[in-house]
């Protein structure tokens, strides 16, 4: 085999050996240069004796690679040692058969265990590790899959934050745009409750609100007011059986729907802004005695009237009067009302509760008692600045009774967004917390990574490659890691979009603008957390990392 000389290495050992003892393996053991802190050889083995120069250093131990093919010769195969540059060519050993005594046979199998020995240990898979990862910052791999797993984690738990989160904030926002069905401006309310013991009967509760309407429409700061059963977005009022005299009569008690029904003043759409969509509402006309009629918001006109107009229609409430004539008196029949008009849908309960079929009857007309009326003033000025003043006009009216539950309309708007604010906050606060554990633990990854190859990677850069190709290479292993968990925690956001069902608002559970934001945010902070350890990766000084090696 001719021998071969790469630039900047020397070979030691005959150019061409004998064949024999080693069953015909050929080889060469070779190495980078690398220093060691100590001389394998034997004591007996001088440089001078297998270099023939004394001042030139042999490779040390850990810095030998063997190469070895198999030959057909039954002979010792070659050994070329290839050392540094510094190192020249080496005298030849001689051949076993030509020892002269036991003493030389003894010197050469010391020779074969400090340098082909050594060598064939390095070509084993935790020789290579070790030169690879290096010593310094290894860690076993079971160690290294269990942090991976729990950043994994991490990150599948801070995608399933973010998606909760977001679909919490997007119904939030949708909640905040619902028009609510009245002008909250300068409106403020009050809750009166009514004693049954100071008013029995109907006509007394239509006596105190009128006394009481006249003197708060006459103060000076007051532009409108009304009373009402009923007030958006603090509820009351109660339920009615319908029954329609345009369309066949419902045979059983089943069949006929039951709505919202409402008390209220004149004044009410106007106090409140309300805004009529057909008809007409209540004018002076409608009073006591005169022929019943009701206003009925837009659902209800949409579901019982679908495609036609209900007004001019007559209905009454309460079942047919041959489904009750056992309890009721011979001959009684309901009231008959007529719908002269159609109002914009109120939120009674809250916001984000849709809007039931309502009708309007006037106080005045209806031998119905509430147990608590509420007081809507629409003021010129500040809404507060009408309180005090409510207060004394309700103590010369009726010493007793309190003003109960004062609140101005945009209060009233906040409140009822709040359960949905603290909610989306709250998981929006873990999300961030989630998020940030997801950060460190990909930044851990990468950093551990950068460290435990430093030399790997410094080695690298020492051969040419280039700081692009560095960085790539650890936010591989960042990315790897962190992408298996996004997988994870999109399956599980998935799979809880069920239960958000109940808590979301006007925004499905698998709404793509969220994933994709949520998504988004994440890679940003998976990248960010990422280049840091990247960055540094690509800045190692390949000498200094080497020597410190």
């Amino acid at each position: 085999m001719p021998a071969y000389r790469p630039r900047g290495w020397a070979t030691g050992g005959a150019e061409r050996g004998r064949r024999g003892g080693l069953g015909g393996a050929q080889g060469r053991v070779t190495s980078p240069a690398r220093p060691q802190p100590r001389n394998p050889l034997p004591p007996w083995l001088s440089r001078s004796r297998l270099t023939g120069h004394a001042h030139e250093p042999l490779p040390r131990l850990g810095h030998i690679r063997l190469e070895l093919s198999v030959g057909p010769a039954p002979d010792v195969g070659d050994v070329l040692v290839v050392a540094s540059s510094r190192l020249p060519v080496a005298q030849p050993l001689g051949h076993p058969g030509a020892l002269q005594g036991p003493e030389d046979l003894a010197r050469q199998q010391e020779l074969h265990q400090a340098t082909i020995h050594p060598a064939l240990r390095l070509t084993r898979r935790e020789e290579h590790e070790e030169l690879r990862g290096g010593t310094r910052h290894s860690a076993s791999a079971g160690h290294r899959r269990l942090r991976r797993l729990l950043v994994a984690g991490q990150v599948a738990l801070a995608l399933v934050l973010l998606v909760g989160s977001g679909l919490l904030l997007r119904s939030f926002v949708a909640m905040t745009r619902v028009d609510p069905g009245f002008h909250a401006t300068d409106l403020v309310t009050a809750s009166l409750p009514i004693r049954t013991a100071a008013y029995p009967e109907a006509a007394r509760v239509r006596g105190f609100a009128d006394e009481l309407l006249g003197r708060v429409q006459a103060m000076p700061r007051v532009e409108s007011a009304a009373l009402t059963s009923g007030l958006s977005l603090r509820g009351g009022g109660w339920g009615k059986r319908v029954t329609f005299g345009d369309r066949a009569l419902p045979t059983t008690p089943d069949q006929v729907p039951t709505v919202g029904y409402r008390l209220v003043s004149h004044e009410y759409f106007r106090t409140l802004g309300v805004r009529r969509i057909a008809g007409r509402t209540f004018e002076p006309q409608d009073r006591e005695g005169s022929p019943g009629v009701v206003v009925v918001n837009q659902t209800m006109a949409r579901r019982f009237w679908p495609g036609g107009s209900p007004i001019g229609k007559m209905l009454w409430l309460g079942p047919p009067e041959h489904m009750v004539s056992s309890i009721l008196p011979a001959g009684f029949r309901f009231p008959r009302l007529t719908v002269t008009g159609v109002v914009a849908d109120e939120r009674f309960e809250s916001l984000d509760v849709p809007p039931e079929p309502e009708i309007y009857q006037l106080y005045a007309q209806s031998t119905e008692t509430s147990p608590a009326l509420y007081l809507a003033v629409r003021s010129k000025r500040a809404p507060a600045a009408v309180v005090a003043d409510l207060r004394n006009v309700l103590r010369e009216v009726d010493p007793t009774m309190p003003l109960a539950e004062v609140a101005t309309v945009g209060q009233l708007l906040r409140e009822s967004g709040a359960r949905r604010r603290f909610g989306a906050l709250l998981v929006t606060g873990f999300a961030i917390l989630a998020l940030t554990l997801a950060f460190v633990g990909v930044y851990g990854v990468a950093a551990q990574f950068v460290a435990q190859r430093r030399r790997e990677l410094a080695i690298r850069l020492a051969l040419g490659a280039s700081d692009d190709r560095v960085v790539r290479l650890v936010l591989r292993e960042g990315l790897v890691t962190a992408s298996a968990g996004a997988v994870v925690g999109l399956c599980v956001a998935l799979g809880l979009g069920g239960v958000m069902r109940d808590v979301i608002f006007e925004v499905g559970p698998g709404d793509p603008v969220t994933y994709l934001t949520s998504a988004a945010v994440l890679l940003a902070a998976i990248l960010l957390a990422t280049i840091v350890p990247a960055r540094r990766a690509a800045r190692l000084p390949p000498a200094a990392v080497l020597a410190s090696e």
